[in-house]
């Protein structure tokens, strides 16, 4: 009868803790302070601190920002930005559109490089300063590195203190394939804050 119990105790609390994931602190709840990428300023939580990683090119600015367990990149660039001399995206469906067509080429079997993306899928778009911004996600693998990384990007169309481009907001897990509910939470925070 002391192993039955035993045993119902033990299934009862692998039961309680089976939907449990580390869904992370939930930033909405926290301080947050202004910050900028070009011309778009936008907040994020006081003690993410300084991007980690902040790539100051005339034509293309990025942000990013580690949290406790995913990732969020601002990014901004403009229309002039290029690319072998030709310029990269010359708007956010376009910018999206990249992602989608690199997808079809690794399914039907035309990609001829050790990384690829996967996985692309459309969500509803969102607004974000009033704006239609494209809502999408993709996996990046890169089979050199042996890495593979989920992304759920948003990206609008922007105009303003003299300058055009694209602003895009992407999110990553640290681990897996799924934002957290507190990842996804803290992004459409930071989405509501971006103004031009």
């Amino acid at each position: 009868m002391k192993k039955l119990i035993a045993l119902l105790l033990v299934a009862c609390t692998l039961l309680c803790f089976s939907g449990c994931g580390n869904q992370g602190m939930d930033y909405t709840k926290a301080e947050w302070t202004d910050a900028e990428v070009g011309p778009a300023s936008y907040q994020v939580p006081t003690d993410w601190g300084e991007p980690d990683e902040d790539y100051n090119g005339s034509d293309y600015l990025t942000n990013t920002y580690t949290a406790d367990t995913f990732q969020i990149s601002m990014d901004f660039m403009s229309t002039e930005f290029k690319y072998n001399k030709v310029p990269a995206y010359e708007n956010a469906v376009d910018y999206k559109n990249f992602f989608k067509n690199k997808y079809e080429d690794y399914k039907d079997g035309s990609v001829t490089t050790n990384y690829y993306y996967e996985d692309f899928q459309e969500f509803d778009d969102v607004k974000v300063n009033g704006k239609k911004a494209q809502h999408y996600s993709y996996v990046f693998t890169d089979e050199g590195e042996k890495t593979r990384k989920y992304y759920e990007v948003y990206s609008v169309d922007m105009s303003g203190k003299g300058r055009q481009g694209i602003v895009t907001l992407r999110v990553s897990p640290m681990e897996g394939k799924k934002l957290t509910k507190n990842a996804r939470k803290a992004a459409e925070q930071l989405l509501d804050s971006i103004d031009w």
